[in-house]
């Protein structure tokens, strides 16, 4: 999406949050005057001033949407919903008894450091991570290293 952006000819564009700021880093996009939209002030506080689309203090879009990010599973491998997402992150049997290495579809974009600190915010607690999308140096690497250990579980990105 952002290739196809940086060619030119948008008016307006919808792009997810690291999108978002390779486009604003790019001088793609321009910062917006939120007063101009009378439902700003209706958003979500913790959403208003996201780093994903506000930098040093411009606003270079709104959050329009919130979505899950969902764990697919095949019904015939498990009959119950998996409990974690340990599944996709490390390597095991599966309930069929098969294990889940060559099973697993992954994301290839900068967004998926966020599903690994996400898992370990739960998984390894004692890397005190509040937010995924703000790491420091150790849950970084730890992010890092966890997409690194899960390529041999990957089919398919």
């Amino acid at each position: 999406m952002v290739s196809l952006i940086n060619q030119g000819g948008y008016d307006l564009v919808t792009a997810s949050g690291d999108a978002s700021l390779r486009l604003i880093a790019g001088n793609k996009v321009q910062a917006i005057n939120t007063d101009l939209i009378p439902s700003c002030k209706n958003i979500d506080p913790r959403l208003q001033n996201a780093v994903w689309h506000t930098v040093d203090s411009k606003h270079y879009g709104t959050p329009y949407q919130q979505g899950p990010n969902v764990l697919m599973y095949n019904t015939t491998v498990f009959k119950e919903a998996p409990t974690s997402w340990g599944v996709i992150f490390e390597a095991q049997d599966l309930p069929d008894g098969k294990p889940n290495k060559g099973r697993v579809l992954g994301f290839e974009a900068p967004i998926y450091i966020a599903e690994a600190a996400l898992y370990l915010m739960t998984k390894k607690p004692e890397l005190g991570i509040k937010d995924p999308y703000e790491l420091n140096e150790i849950p970084y690497k730890a992010a890092i290293d966890l997409l690194h250990a899960q390529r041999d579980l990957i089919h398919r990105y």
